[in-house]
């Protein structure tokens, strides 16, 4: 998106109809459907306006991770936004699997997941040693990925009940994408290197 000056941008998405959300850090989330050409304050609904994670489901709902006020969900574009009963106000991170399952990463609670849309919440932290999530990522096959600041990163297989250690503990690893064709895994360090 174009002149967001002044705005810290910590997220974005796209939905399915082209709509471009961009989620920011004080001032709420901004929507385009014009690849960024214009863009609009959607924060109808909003209690806070520190959003630090986007996401959207199969069906054009998209999700705000909100950083002191937990979830927020509008499914008409952004026009309305309602707080989801998630049980942790403090959002790092989001992703959503092809199923729709619906999984957060927390600033401290570790991960939460939803099979129903946003409805009800399970942690799910099972051999994962740090609550601190900074960044989710999901692949072709639906198994989660998770970057910890001081724990590395961990992988969850599709429906599989734990975590398993994947490497990079004790590297600050605060960023993570997977390349949709061949699930290679990119994870950014605090000191600026890229492993794979």
């Amino acid at each position: 998106m174009s002149s967001l000056a002044g705005k810290d941008v910590r997220s974005l998405a796209k939905s399915n109809d082209g709509s471009l959300y961009a989620g920011t850090w004080g001032f709420g989330i901004y929507k385009s459907q014009d690849n960024g050409i214009t863009r609009t304050a959607i924060n109808n609904g909003l209690t806070t306006l520190a959003v630090h994670a986007l996401a959207v489901d199969s069906y054009g709902s998209v999700y705000a991770g909100t950083f002191g006020e937990g979830i927020f969900k509008s499914s008409n574009g952004g026009l309305n936004w309602t707080k989801l009963n998630v049980g942790y106000d403090f959002i790092w991170s989001l992703a959503v699997t092809s199923t729709n399952r619906l999984v957060e990463g927390t600033y401290g609670g570790g991960v939460i997941y939803s099979t129903d849309l946003g409805q009800t919440w399970t942690p799910n932290n099972n051999n994962l040693p740090s609550t601190f999530v900074y960044s989710i990522s999901v692949d072709a096959n639906d198994n989660v990925y998770v970057s910890t600041w001081g724990g590395g990163v961990y992988v969850l297989p599709n429906n599989a009940p734990g975590w398993s250690p994947m490497g990079l503990s004790g590297l600050g690893v605060s960023s993570l994408f997977i390349t949709p064709s061949s699930s290679y895994v990119f994870a950014g360090i605090s000191s600026g290197y890229i492993y794979m």
